[in-house]
């Protein structure tokens, strides 16, 4: 198989699991209205623009991560295979350039949070929220959950937002200095992969969590 080919089968591969993922983990933020159940408003304030950027916010993330899935795989495959340090550069490329997208996404989603007009019911319902039962009831990892909560229990959704904008400058920072190992071989770059992988995973299921919350929100309000 050439080489054209080959790269353009690992692209439609990409493709597809870039789709699963956004699938499984963006489909609850717009289905339910996700974070914008907690703002009034017009413009970027209101439900259906606050409800854009998180999905716009989250699909950068997504394809971020589908790139560090990709890199893994690669890494996963150096032990029957020689490494392609051209191609995992380019995967570490795509999840930095993708990785600031989102970031600066939600930065600005933020900062306009810190100044919008808040729907008051969805307030006292976040406040007033059993977060142990809930937490139970859906089977969320603890530690996590417990993230989650910190902020939605408070409303603080600007927060909540700056937590996982946070945690995207840290990914940032792993994948800068994942790029500068990765010239070092495999084994001197597995810390800082096993690293990125945590991240991501752990930044994926906190959004997650945080979705499946508004969900339950929203459920309530049209009871």
């Amino acid at each position: 198989m050439n080489k054209s080919k080959k790269m353009n089968i690992k692209k439609l591969g990409f493709g597809i699991c870039l789709i699963i993922l956004i699938s499984i983990y963006c489909y609850p933020w717009i289905n339910s209205n996700g974070i914008g159940i907690m703002v009034n408003g017009s413009g970027i304030k209101d439900r259906a623009g606050v409800n854009e950027y998180t999905f716009k916010g989250g699909t950068y993330f997504l394809e971020a991560y589908s790139n560090v899935i990709a890199y893994l795989k690669v890494v996963e495959n150096e032990a029957t295979e020689k490494l392609d340090t051209t191609e995992v550069q380019l995967y570490l490329d795509n999840a930095l350039e993708n990785v600031k997208l989102a970031r600066d996404t939600f930065s600005q989603l933020k900062e306009e949070m810190l100044t919008a007009s808040y729907n008051m019911i969805s307030v006292k319902m976040l406040k007033n929220m059993d977060y142990i039962a809930f937490r139970v009831s859906i089977s969320a990892d603890k530690e996590t959950f417990n993230q989650v909560s910190f902020y939605l229990k408070r409303a603080d959704i600007p927060g909540l937002i700056g937590k996982m904008v946070s945690d995207m400058d840290a990914m940032m920072r792993t994948l800068k200095q994942l790029k500068l190992k990765i010239p070092m071989g495999i084994i001197a770059s597995l810390p800082l992969s096993w690293e990125l992988n945590r991240q991501f995973s752990e930044s994926l299921m906190f959004g997650q969590y945080a979705a499946q919350v508004f969900i339950k929100i929203q459920q309530s309000m049209q009871n």
